[in-house]
């Protein structure tokens, strides 16, 4: 049998049997009762009722049962919970186990008695992903979605909504929003003077002065934002924005779904007329974190100083999403060190100068996490910056051509300078990009408040997805909340790198050589080792290594891993040598259990062996000038293409993209042709192309682009001269319209002598318009004609002239 060889870093040998997934841990494991993959009860049937009633008298005279004991030997406690008159009996565990663990003591429960036909966990439903906002404009939010590109906030929900953490906002404020005013606490602005913060306000209250003047036009409580438009430019309502992304409610069937919904936004309003200064959010950063701040001013030649009533509801998280060129000033910098020793962490934005972040402040200060922007495609967004100093990407969206598709929509305000009414529109930016981690940061931090800023920082970079398409400069990955939320809660551990060559280890059964270098630093607190081969076709197959044990790992880890058997990988029976399989990829990583992994599957490629058939794609489409009503179909070609395979649009509409990964759907055989036809409303210039994906969701092939026409209702009418025509003289039947496609073609209808004569007979196929046709009349053809023509593409009818009439004579 083939078979696939993985080293520790000891350089202990690992035989990895091709098997099936086994239940591995250890039942004294604490598990967390959130999450959907533990359980506190096991379910016992017997084979007949009269088995069960014997059991239930030894419960009765105090005797200790042979699942008790069981339990016992794993360091658990059950107790009888319920019983019914079918056999079955449901014990309950002193605390919950995770459902592999469980796994482990049913079957000893099953084995140690011959009268037990079955025992298994209690399983609970599994649903990662049940979340699913009924927000108006959740659709347009592949932000958040399970996608290649999205952060899969349904599934981080399911594990934490941000509930008991406060985030912090210096911005330019915000409006009051009706998508996310309820989770608004109380802020501070923290702009001189009213003609920069135009709110008309005139100073702190609970000011302690040192004389006793009062301090006019100063800084107040109220963080709401008033405009920052200057000129000729309109106020961008930038904050809130950001706080949308955050806090927006979710299931409110309004706007959008904010990442952490539950969090709460503490808006410092540090940006108005004259922009924000390092001043303002090095005030903004010590006050949002419960720290001090105090200053000093001249009021009629007396010096005066002051200091802030402290901010009650320190923040957990601060996004920043401002810049300036240069390095971090001495200020900000000691203020967010400050800010992470009280356990605060700091999320910024790269900068939408396309240039590298590290010539930005704040991306540049230190301890903070640096976010740059990606496209709706997972590439880096054309505007974000980049380099070494990025920590992470996520989401940023880009606006070509006015199309809005693939941007972020956002809450908003209509007001071009003043505030108007509340409203949601689309944008693009870095600063959109760093909220994302923000939010996915208050998540964490909800699930597990022990973190540090540096633990957060760490498990957003281990559990980010490889990239799908090019961004060098973005740091160590895309942005995954649900990945994230579980090694936050202890559920996910980091998987290990590797390194791999295939060799013939065996020249009678080839082999394949991994290096497996697990960490200290990559282990988490609990977790399963898993094995994933994925061969060209999407065919899939669960390896199991042999031989793990706890200690080699990191004790007291619960692996405890048991080969149930060994079964063939049909791509690797009869390989020829050297040993290439084209198209095999083998994953591993660690989770909890299989839909874990799954859904971290990126993490951990090992290995893809190269193609050593190359894999083609095409499309081809026709007719490609369709009118209102016709048909037309798109055909998918290629070679060496996976079975099963996936196929995805991308296009635009009169130049602006209106086709972005939307799924066609499995594609079972090669070539494949789609039909459609020209629906009203549809008419315009399209260039369409296909991305096919494999089984598992990996793009194999982009295919050529196409273009089409969609014409608007077609005009169709026929003329005929003379009216009257004389024996051996010429007449014509002239054809005209408009959207009446090239090559359409025209069937004549109509009456001699009030007698139908022609019914649908090919009259001529109508290469230009208008399109002319002579004819002489000849003997026997007098009497008086009717004549009307339908005009026809690929079938289908898709206009009708009037009718004319002639007489000949």
């Amino acid at each position: 049998m083939p078979r696939i060889l993985f080293y520790k870093k000891s350089s202990a040998t690992v035989l990895l049997a091709i098997a099936m997934q086994t239940a591995v841990g250890n039942p004294s494991t604490p598990a967390d009762s959130t999450y959907a993959g533990t359980t506190d009860e096991i379910i016992v049937r017997y084979r007949t009722a009269s088995d069960m009633n014997a059991l239930l008298g030894n419960i009765n005279k105090k005797n200790i049962t042979s699942i008790q004991s069981a339990a016992i030997r794993h360091g658990r406690k059950v107790e009888l919970l319920e019983t019914n008159n079918s056999g079955r009996i449901i014990w309950k565990l002193d605390r919950f186990v995770f459902n592999a663990d469980a796994e482990i003591l049913a079957a000893e429960i099953a084995k140690n008695d011959r009268r037990i036909l079955s025992a298994e966990p209690n399983y609970r439903m599994l649903a990662p992903q049940a979340i699913t906002p009924n927000d108006q404009y959740w659709p347009s939010q592949w932000n958040m979605q399970n996608s290649l590109v999205g952060i899969n906030a349904p599934a981080a929900w399911e594990l934490s909504t941000g509930a008991g953490i406060v985030v912090a906002i210096p911005d330019t404020g915000y409006r009051p929003h009706s998508d996310f005013v309820a989770n608004i606490i109380t802020g501070m602005d923290f702009l001189h003077y009213d003609t920069e913060g135009r709110d008309g306000q005139i100073g702190w209250p609970n000011i302690k002065l040192s004389t006793g003047y009062v301090v006019w036009q100063d800084r107040d409580r109220d963080a709401t934002d008033m405009g920052d438009y200057f000129l000729q430019r309109n106020s961008s309502w930038h904050g809130t924005r950001i706080a949308g992304i955050i806090g927006s409610q979710a299931n409110n069937g309004n706007g959008i779904a904010g990442g952490a919904y539950d969090a709460k936004i503490l808006p410092l309003r540090i940006s108005g007329l004259d922009n924000a200064s390092d001043k303002h959010l090095e005030d903004a950063i010590t006050w949002a974190v419960g720290g001090n701040v105090s200053s000093g001013k001249w009021i009629a030649g007396y010096a005066t100083n002051y200091i802030l009533e402290k901010n009650r509801t320190p923040a957990r998280v601060i996004n920043i999403s401002l810049r300036r060129s240069g390095t971090c000033s001495v200020g900000v910098q000691k203020a967010i060190t400050e800010a992470r020793n009280a356990g605060a962490v700091v999320v910024v934005s790269a900068g939408n100068d396309n240039q590298d972040a590290s010539g930005f402040s704040p991306a540049n200060c230190s301890g903070v996490i640096t976010v740059a922007a990606l496209d709706s495609l997972g590439a880096r967004a054309s505007y974000s910056n980049y380099g070494s100093i990025v920590d992470i990407a996520a989401p940023g969206g880009t606006i070509t051509n006015n199309n809005v598709r693939d941007a972020i929509v956002t809450p908003f305000n209509d007001g071009s300078t003043t505030p108007g009414n509340d409203n949601y529109n689309y944008a693009q930016g870095t600063s959109l990009a760093a909220p994302h981690v923000a939010a996915v940061a208050a998540l964490m931090l909800s699930a597990n408040p022990s973190l540090s800023p540096d633990q957060v920082e760490a498990i957003l970079k281990a559990t980010s997805h490889r990239f799908v398409g090019s961004c060098a400069g973005c740091g160590a990955g895309m942005l995954d909340a649900y990945s994230a939320v579980l090694a936050a809660k202890g559920m996910f551990i980091r998987p290990f790198t590797a390194t791999s060559t295939g060799s013939n280890l065996d020249t009678s059964r080839p082999s394949l050589n991994v290096t497996i270098n697990v960490e200290q630093s990559d282990i988490g607190k609990t977790g399963n080792l898993y094995v994933q081969a994925v061969t060209k076709n999407g065919s899939s197959y669960f390896l199991m290594p042999n031989g793990w044990v706890a200690s080699e790992i990191s004790s007291p880890l619960p692996y405890r891993i048991t080969t149930l058997g060994t079964t063939d990988i049909p791509a690797l029976t009869g390989g020829q040598l050297p040993f290439q399989i084209p198209g095999l990829k083998i994953y591993a990583g660690y989770g909890l259990n299989e839909y874990d992994f799954l859904a971290n599957r990126r993490h951990g490629l090992l290995y893809s062996f190269a193609e050593t058939s190359p894999t083609t794609c095409s499309l081809t489409v026709a007719p490609s000038v369709i009118a209102k009503g016709a048909e037309y179909s798109y055909t998918v070609a290629g070679t060496n293409l996976p079975n099963n395979a996936q196929a995805f649009w991308y296009g635009t509409k009169n130049g602006i993209a209106d086709a972005n990964g939307d799924a066609q759907g499995n594609i079972q055989a090669f070539p494949t042709a789609y039909r459609f036809s020209n629906q009203s409303g549809q008419n315009g210039k399209y260039v369409r192309y296909l991305q096919i994906r494999n089984s598992i969701g990996e793009p194999v092939c982009t295919t050529n682009a196409v273009s089409t026409e969609m014409l608007a209702a077609p005009t169709c009418t026929l003329s005929s001269s003379p009216a009257v025509v004389p024996a051996g003289r010429p007449y014509s039947y002239a054809i005209n319209g408009a959207n009446l496609p090239p090559n359409s073609e025209a069937y004549v209808f109509g009456t001699k002598n009030g007698i139908p004569d022609v019914s649908g007979a090919f009259f001529a196929t109508l290469v230009a318009l208008p399109a002319d046709y002579a004819y002489t009349n000849q003997p026997g053809w007098a009497g008086t004609y009717h004549r009307y023509m339908e005009i026809r593409q690929g079938g289908v009818t898709i206009c009708k002239t009037n009718t004319v009439s002639n007489t000949l004579q």
